[in-house]
């Protein structure tokens, strides 16, 4: 059981670098409806206060340990991953990343790919342990590995939604067109193998036990299921808008359940 003791000042930023991402998916939404630019800033800005988002909330649920933890696990495995990815094709099928998402490293792969993969990778996560905590799965190293990989799969359930609108905007292109809405069947694999991957480190680093928790979790505990189903809407609507329909579908079926999951125990939570 973890006590709450960060100053109020980290909780309200934290909040508020919540509601600028919500309000980034509200631009983007109803940008076409009111004849309002696309900015590329607003994607980047997005990325950017999701993530401060997620380390604020990690640090103060979890602790600064914890949080470095998962935090160097998470940024150094998926630029690994995706470096060899790049080099090679084998991780997630041959692509490359185009010139708008900012400066790379190793010239291979942009600085706020690693933040976007956080990002999503904790939010995830914590979904996920809350169906882990409402079932009252044992703290085992097995119930520990099933939980990892049911993490990597809503983790995953995001990119079928996400990777077609940024290849239509030309932020990574594949070099060969693939089964899935022109994007190999591999990526997907290879995005389960990368999270998998990087759940089961970090939970082996927290000596195969959940990262600390209070027994009654309050609304603030509940957030990143908020930003998770949030995410769910967004991206869903947002590709049906720019014609993707088969993603916009599989995208909001994949990831429903996870995020109705998440929203449904916000009933369950008491005041902060």
């Amino acid at each position: 059981m973890r006590k709450n003791t960060a100053p109020m000042w980290a909780r309200g930023l934290t909040k508020y670098a919540l509601f600028a991402y919500i309000g980034t998916l509200v631009y983007m939404i109803v940008r076409p409806f009111v004849g309002l630019p696309f900015v590329l800033a607003i994607l980047i800005f997005s990325t950017l206060s999701f993530f401060l988002f997620a380390l604020g909330h990690a640090y103060i649920t979890w602790g600064a340990r914890s949080t470095l933890r998962f935090l160097v696990i998470s940024v150094v495995v998926s630029l690994v991953f995706e470096g060899v990815g790049v080099m090679t094709g084998w991780v997630y099928g041959p692509y490359h990343y185009g010139n708008t998402l900012g400066p790379k490293v190793f010239g291979l792969v942009p600085v706020l790919i690693p933040i976007a993969w956080f990002m999503m990778l904790y939010t995830a996560h914590t979904v996920v342990e809350w169906l882990g905590r409402g079932l009252s799965m044992p703290q085992t190293r097995s119930v520990q590995v099933w939980l990892s990989l049911l993490a990597a799969f809503a983790t995953t359930a995001w990119d079928l939604v996400m990777d077609p609108m940024m290849v239509q905007h030309s932020h990574w292109v594949w070099e060969k067109r693939g089964a899935y809405f022109g994007i190999p069947v591999h990526n997907f694999f290879g995005w389960l193998l990368t999270t998998f991957t990087i759940y089961l480190l970090f939970r082996w680093a927290e000596g195969w036990r959940s990262p600390p928790h209070r027994d009654r979790p309050t609304r603030f505990d509940a957030w990143p299921a908020v930003a998770y189903a949030a995410t769910w809407l967004g991206d869903s609507i947002l590709a049906w808008e720019v014609g993707l329909t088969g993603p916009a579908v599989v995208g909001f079926l994949a990831m429903g359940g996870f995020a109705l999951l998440g929203v449904g125990y916000l009933g369950k939570t008491i005041d902060d």
